[in-house]
């Protein structure tokens, strides 16, 4: 099984991004089948390019992205993407669209493509906090999960979805700020419990 692995490079007030740290240990982990990494840009008018990039050069047949949800306080898969750009925040280019489509013309959402009961059981088996969601947001997190589905769909056929990271202790402390926080350890010990599960009954 080829994986793809995607996370972000920092952005905003963050000094860095804990699903960047995690794609670049994942870079390493050798679990018996291919692990490609790419850490995309917070620049929602490069970040479609750079996931299509990648989606073409590694031909993965799972793709798991990941990016920061600052006041999360577990690991949360996302169960829906929604086809809107309204950003709270300018971009690492200072863009900041409001209320417009990623794909014009294209679904008001899509689904994930991962089984995420099951992999909230896996993770909670395994003591890691995890949680569904319901809103990937409208920042470039949610531009990325919609664009994966809507590649999937549309132009590659491969499973993939979108995951948010609690901070790091050490982020929270870096933007002394107090908010939820999980090691990276865990963190990384949740990512190869899904890469497992994935491989095992998806592949």
């Amino acid at each position: 099984m080829r994986v793809l692995l995607t996370g972000f490079e920092a952005f905003g007030d963050f000094p860095l991004n804990p699903s960047q740290l995690l794609v670049e240990e994942c870079a390493s982990l050798n679990p018996g089948f291919e692990i490609y990494t790419r850490v995309l840009p917070v620049k929602g008018k490069r970040v479609g390019e750079a996931l299509k990039d990648a989606l073409e050069r590694f031909k993965p047949q799972l793709v798991l992205s990941f990016g920061l949800a600052y006041n999360r306080p577990a690991i949360s898969l996302e169960r829906v993407a929604i086809n809107l750009l309204d950003f709270s925040i300018p971009d690492n280019e200072g863009w900041k669209p409001d209320e417009t489509p990623i794909v014009a013309e294209g679904p008001i959402a899509y689904f994930s493509g991962l089984p995420l009961k099951e992999l909230q059981q896996v993770l909670r088996e395994e003591g890691i906090p995890c949680e569904i969601s319901n809103t990937a947001g409208t920042y470039v997190c949610n531009q990325t999960f919609y664009l994966l589905a809507h590649y999937s769909r549309n132009w590659r056929d491969f499973k993939g979805g979108f995951i948010h990271l609690p901070c790091t202790p050490e982020l929270v402390v870096q933007m002394e700020k107090v908010v939820p926080s999980l090691p990276l350890d865990l963190m990384l010990k949740g990512a190869r419990k899904i890469l497992n599960y994935m491989s095992a009954h998806c592949g």
